[in-house]
């Protein structure tokens, strides 16, 4: 995001910056005072939450040597709020432990993404980094050897798993503790670019030891960025806890290669992804480390409307309209090649598990949901309604 979007924002909104950017562990800023209006502490929360840094809005508010009745009052709430996460947090820490003895009991290669893994590897206070589910990537040889495991020590499947060769991942749920697993043995649909497969992160990939006296595969750490790169370009950079995680990464590991994360970034066709995340990164926190000035890293891949973009999307709910624009303006836009970018536009007409369940047809006729399927985009744009609003109405 530049500097001219991040000043346009509104002082509630950029509070939230300035709150993460004071209190993260990889930015290492003094923090601010609340200088400006307090005010509406409940939408700075909302906004927090949202933004999956309410744990940062808590260490901010903490810090404050002096507080009003409503700070003091949101204080409560935060603190509260911290200390059921972090019960959570500590029981997914376990549970990830459980899962990852059992897949080596059962001799399947798994790697964590993301969640309490990237949190106690990269992270200087790994309670700083919130995760809602554990993510793992098996190959997608071993998915249905995977999917049969997570069956046997508790988990069930409850969503619609229609199409499996055109997915990238299932989600599970644990019949008695309500934990959220997503089983991925791709990290993106085929519609995206070479990386959709994920190889490169099981290249070069090391064992190293964790918890509970079990052991994880931890990919190369140019791997590891370029991987939470694309995932954050996938939901179009719309949290900012996705970009929080690059200080964090690039501060606590001085053995990145800028040159080979550079090449890796060619060689999948996310150079511009990669870029466009970095340069977002450096907008928010220029003070936090980032690729070297002049490095080809460093060239800027967003435009400032496409800047401003992403902070409306990190700062509001999108609609049917703006999500489609958003489509093009940042998705396509970033993608590689015109294979690529034709790819997603492609697809984005195949019928969805949604579009089935609108129009149940036999096999047969089930070709004709092509028909339906950009007849629904097209209304829900024009009536303005959600997915959500849509089903309810049904």
């Amino acid at each position: 995001m530049t500097g001219a979007s991040k000043s346009s924002m509104d002082a509630g909104s950029r509070r939230i910056f300035d709150i993460v950017d004071a209190n993260g562990a990889g930015v290492g800023v003094i923090c601010r005072s609340a200088g400006d209006d307090a005010g509406d502490w409940s939408g700075l929360l909302r906004l927090a939450v949202q933004n999956g840094v309410a744990s940062y809005m808590h260490a901010f508010v903490g810090q404050l040597s002096q507080r009003d009745d409503a700070a003091q009052a949101m204080f409560e709430r935060l603190r509260g709020r911290a200390q059921r996460s972090t019960y959570r947090s500590l029981a997914m820490r376990a549970e990830l432990v459980r899962i990852l003895r059992a897949f080596e009991q059962a001799d399947i290669k798994v790697l964590p993404l993301k969640g309490p893994y990237l949190a106690d590897r990269y992270y200087a206070t790994p309670g700083l980094r919130e995760f809602g589910d554990l993510d793992l990537l098996v190959g997608e040889a071993d998915r249905d050897r995977a999917w049969q495991l997570l069956l046997q020590i508790g988990y069930h499947s409850p969503y619609e798993n229609h199409d499996l060769d055109n997915r990238y991942h299932i989600v599970f749920r644990h019949k008695e503790s309500d934990e959220l697993v997503e089983l991925h043995w791709r990290i993106a649909g085929r519609q995206f670019g070479r990386y959709y497969r994920g190889g490169f992160l099981w290249a070069g990939a090391t064992q190293r030891p964790y918890r509970g006296g079990v052991s994880v595969r931890e990919p190369r750490v140019e791997s590891t960025l370029l991987y939470l790169a694309i995932h954050a370009y996938k939901h179009d950079w719309c949290r900012l806890q996705w970009l929080l995680d690059f200080p964090e990464v690039i501060r606590s590991a001085p053995e990145l290669d800028w040159d080979r994360l550079n090449a890796l970034a060619l060689e999948q066709h996310a150079h511009r992804l990669l870029r466009a995340t970095l340069q977002l990164v450096r907008g928010l926190f220029p003070q936090a480390p980032n690729a070297p000035e002049g490095h080809a890293l460093a060239r800027p891949a967003l435009s400032k409307s496409q800047s401003r973009r992403v902070g409306a999307l990190m700062l509001g709910d999108a609609s049917d309209a703006q999500k489609l624009r958003n489509f093009y303006a940042l998705r396509v836009a970033m993608a590689e090649t015109w294979v690529d970018k034709l790819r997603l536009i492609v697809d984005s007409l195949r019928p969805s598990d949604r579009d089935h369940e609108f129009l149940p047809l036999p096999p047969l006729l089930r070709p004709f949901r092509f028909i339906v399927r950009p007849l629904r985009l097209l209304g829900r744009i024009v009536t303005g309604r959600s997915r959500d609003a849509e089903r309810r109405n049904r």
